[in-house]
Parts: C-alpha cells; sequence; structure tokens
C-alpha cells in the first residue's frame, strides 16, 4: 500500500493528528523496553534458537549493533528502577536520556535524579550529570553493568512495594536479581563478542580524554567517518601499533617484510634489526 501524504488535513487536524502520534510514540518506546527487559530477563530469546539476547535484537528485530546496545541498557536500567517507564511514556525522558543517565543512576540517588533530568536534552542531562560526578567515583554493585551478551540476562526489577506482586511478578524479580553482576570497580573498558566477525568495545573516559575525542573529531571534521568513535579508535589502535614496531623494531608495519634474498625467500626486517 503506497502512503499517502496527509495533505487533506486542516492545520488543527494536522496538529491535532502529530500530537497523538508522538504520544502514542513515547508509549510505544516504554511498551517495547519493558518487553525488551522482560524477554532478557527470562531468556526467551532462547526459544527463538538465539545465544543472547543482542544476537536476538541484531538478528531478529534487525537492529544495528549500536542501536541493539543502546536499547538494551535502557531496558535494563528501566527494569531496575520502573519509573523510568512512567517518565519515557510520557516524554519527559527520551531513550537517549535514559542511556546518558544508566551508568550514573542508583538506588539511592535514581528519584532525585530522574527528575532533575526531567524534560531536558541530552547535552543538559550531560551537564547534570558532571555536575554532580565526584572525584576517582568507583562503580557499585547497584550500578548499571555494561551490555555484553556473553552474559544473557543483566536486568533487576527495582520495584516499591514488592510484598504486593503476584507470585508471578515475585519470581521474575527474583530472576533478574540473582542473574544481575557487578561491575568491577577499576577497570574502565570492556571488550565482548558481537556479531560473527566483530567485536564491542565499551569505555569509560574521564573528561579530559573526552575532551580530546572531541578535539580530535573536530580536527577530522572533513572525513566521513569524523562522528564515528569505533573508526577513530580503530585508527588510533593502527597509528599506535606502527609507533610501537617502529620503537621497537625500527620499521613500520608495512616495512616488516619488504626485503628478499637473491633466492626470493623474505626476511622479516625484524630479524634484519637483531641481526
Amino acid at each position: 500500500m503506497r502512503f499517502r501524504l496527509p495533505t487533506h488535513l486542516s492545520p488543527e487536524e494536522a496538529r491535532a493528528r502529530l500530537d497523538l502520534i508522538y504520544r502514542e510514540e513515547h508509549h510505544r518506546v516504554a511498551e517495547g523496553l519493558a518487553l525488551l527487559a522482560l524477554i532478557d530477563s527470562r531468556r526467551d530469546f532462547r526459544a527463538a534458537g538465539y545465544s543472547c539476547m543482542k544476537t536476538y535484537c541484531e538478528q531478529h528485530l534487525r537492529m544495528t549493533p549500536d542501536r541493539a546496545s543502546k536499547r538494551l541498557q535502557a531496558a535494563r536500567t528501566a527494569a531496575r528502577f520502573t519509573t523510568i517507564f512512567d517518565y519515557l511514556s510520557d516524554g519527559r525522558l527520551t531513550l537517549g536520556a535514559v542511556v546518558a543517565l544508566a551508568p550514573h543512576l542508583k538506588v539511592e540517588n535514581s528519584e532525585e535524579l530522574l527528575a532533575a533530568a526531567a524534560n531536558k536534552s541530552c547535552a543538559e542531562i550531560a551537564q547534570l550529570v558532571a555536575a554532580r560526578a565526584r572525584p576517582a567515583v568507583q562503580r557499585s554493585e547497584s550500578e548499571t553493568p555494561p551490555v555484553n551478551e556473553t552474559s544473557p540476562s543483566h536486568a533487576t526489577w527495582h520495584v516499591d512495594g514488592q510484598e504486593s506482586a503476584g507470585p508471578e511478578a515475585l519470581a521474575f524479580i527474583a530472576f533478574a536479581q540473582e542473574s544481575s553482576a557487578p561491575v568491577p570497580s577499576k577497570k574502565r573498558g570492556v571488550i565482548a563478542l558481537g556479531a560473527p566477525g566483530e567485536h564491542e568495545v565499551r569505555l569509560t573516559l574521564t573528561q579530559q580524554e573526552r575532551d580530546a575525542l572531541r578535539r580530535v573529531q573536530d580536527l577530522l571534521s572533513n572525513t566521513d567517518w569524523a562522528q564515528d568513535p569505533a573508526a577513530i579508535y580503530a585508527k588510533a589502535i593502527e597509528l599506535l601499533e606502527e609507533r610501537l614496531l617502529k620503537d621497537k623494531l625500527g620499521a613500520k608495519k608495512s616495512e616488516q617484510t619488504e626485503e628478499t634474498v637473491g633466492n626470493g625467500r623474505r626476511i622479516p626486517k625484524a630479524v634484519r634489526h637483531a641481526v
């Protein structure tokens, strides 16, 4: 069926229709995250033939790896602090806002931080979080674990008045709490398996490191991959490898197998350098 442009609507009808669509969209986002968290915690993806929730999102729901990671992080965070579903449903928080808040939400500060972040942009939330941050803060068990598909379920539902919940809800909460894993306090990076042939890298940057990344992005503004942190990370690793090879072996990576002898046999630069 071909889409029909709604040019027949009056200005009042067009505005009313748009308001309705966006209200429904907010509710759909909240409902979708709730279902992701439910399927994740019960490991329902296994019945569909998938080994982990991230693979289910990418292959079954056709999400990109980045979108799958963000949706799962938001879903698992909302499962721990269920008030987030209300904020998403009425539009006070966006999906991006939940992702930005996720690493900073704790049981003791969730209500205050969510209220302070309501109706703010992601940039404003970043400033809000930075203003509240304390130096050398270590992660605790109550913080959101990184999306790691090797551990299929991380969602923990934090529900007020659990004694009033039904048996199925209590069993669901207990299962999710048991599957929650604390984040090591000293590690600032995690590498996990992603889709076939891919790996997911999650890093926690200091403010100075984040500023340096922004400066690099500004310097690369004339390229088409300046806004892709993964591309910058890969290029930085490539340059670091070349620098280390040069410092340790006296050669660039591309020069390691350049030299040949009379019989056509190649002699690596590292061997020639050692000799």
